[in-house]
């Protein structure tokens, strides 16, 4: 009798889980005039024909992707993009079945340690490029993607099925329980910004446009505008140089058209598209044709510290010709002094790293080689060795860096690198 009893409970205690995840799933399902009537995928990167697929309906099986002709139509839709590093979708948000008509917003996923997904219609999880027409109502989205965060205690993902259900086990209903809900709604101009989920922290860059943010974590909304970028994890605003990120190997590979448009696309549905992007381009070409280009040594430092955050899955600095003043500034004083220290006062809110050697190659390769001195499961260095420089090179929420270079009689040359914000912060991890 016990174990029939215990059975009932169980199924009683399955029946109401399930219920109850029902209906937090269906509370979003009805979609206004200016939400997508499809999310169609018109282009995709499966790295070894693995890392891409779509879960209908919240299903357990996986479809594959079909380029330019799988789409997303109900809610419980949803793309999952592995987190190989290599894998990536392509989405354009229509308005109509026939004939398909261009919602105004596209978006990529970027490639991630950690699985990006998106669900129809308007909610995101992971690492995203996007963008938004010009315009009002008539734009798919416009009224607010919903970007899903779980930040350090995710524990599980979003994977369930029936059987963990009926077993009392509701991995899927915990995880909505758990999980931060970020809007992200674009102003009336033409829109870019990326998002960059670490895991550990959540960041939102303006690369042009305006955006308002809101959660349900913080009560008071945040109004981005180019050149911002907002930790929700701190809610703290910040500046980063949107011009450089202009200048990413990313953003460029956003606004080719083959990433967009396929032989099967619609014709008016193609012009539509090509169009946003060109305008997105000649913004391009008009920034760099303002902006300073960087020295071929600065841009190898700062290829070695993208290289380096690469490995680890934290987003790629920009240079700042602010910081690199500032650094410049401090080599020469030590070049002046023959000396070796680092700048008083914590170099104005900036981190600082600081070597010497004969060569550029040479003292980047002591910082970099730091990192087999690091061991992440514990977060220290090696018994008596060094790894801090190399913690700063990668840390997460570092976003800008500056440098300079300056003769010294005795090393031969002295390197500063300031950061900001700045890292190695006791009890934090760098990634």
């Amino acid at each position: 009798m016990g174990d029939r009893a215990s059975f009932q409970q169980r199924f009683i205690l399955a029946l109401i889980s399930l219920l109850t995840l029902v209906s937090i799933l269906t509370v979003h399902i009805s979609v206004n005039a200016v939400q997508p009537s499809a999310v169609l995928i018109t282009n995709s990167y499966n790295f070894a024909n693995r890392g891409l697929g779509v879960r209908r309906e919240g299903g357990v099986r996986l479809e594959a992707v079909s380029n330019g002709k799988t789409q997303l139509k109900v809610f419980r839709d949803v793309l999952i993009v592995e987190g190989d590093k290599r894998s990536w979708a392509a989405l354009v948000h229509v308005l109509g079945q026939k004939p398909l008509q261009y919602g105004g917003f596209i978006m990529k996923t970027l490639a991630g340690s950690t699985p990006s997904q998106y669900w129809f219609s308007c909610r995101a999880k992971g690492n995203f490029l996007m963008a938004w027409r010009q315009g009002g109502k008539d734009r798919a989205c416009g009224e607010g993607l919903r970007l899903l965060y779980r930040g350090d205690q995710a524990k599980s993902s979003l994977k369930s099925n029936f059987k963990e259900i009926t077993q009392v086990k509701t991995p899927l209903l915990i995880a909505q329980e758990a999980l931060d809900e970020i809007t992200i709604v674009p102003g009336t101009q033409s829109t870019l910004i990326q998002t960059v989920d670490s895991g550990a922290s959540l960041t939102i860059k303006v690369i042009t446009g305006t955006i308002q943010v809101t959660s349900t974590k913080f009560s008071q909304s945040q109004l981005l505008q180019k050149n911002q970028q907002y930790n929700y994890s701190q809610n703290q605003i910040t500046s980063f140089d949107a011009d450089s990120a202009w200048q990413s190997q990313e953003v460029k590979d956003f606004l080719q058209d083959q990433q967009w448009i396929t032989p099967d696309t619609p014709k008016a549905l193609s012009e539509s598209i090509r169009n946003q992007l060109q305008s997105y381009r000649s913004e391009t070409s008009a920034t760099a044709s303002e902006k300073p280009q960087i020295t071929e040594i600065q841009q190898a430092i700062l290829d070695t510290h993208n290289q380096l955050r690469a490995e680890v899955g934290t987003p790629p600095l920009s240079w700042s010709g602010e910081l690199a003043s500032y650094a410049q500034e401090w080599a020469n004083q030590l070049s002046r002094e023959n000396g070796f220290r680092h700048r008083d006062g914590g170099s104005s809110g900036a981190g600082e790293n600081l070597t010497a050697g004969s060569s550029i190659t040479q003292m980047l390769d002591m910082w970099a080689s730091e990192k087999d001195d690091y061991n992440p499961s514990t977060n220290t260095c090696r018994q008596g060795r060094v790894c801090g420089h190399y913690t700063q090179m990668v840390w997460r929420s570092t976003t800008e860096i500056g440098c300079g270079i300056a003769s010294h009689k005795t090393y031969g040359n002295v390197m500063v690198c300031n950061y900001r914000p700045p890292g190695n912060y006791i009890g934090q991890r760098p990634y």
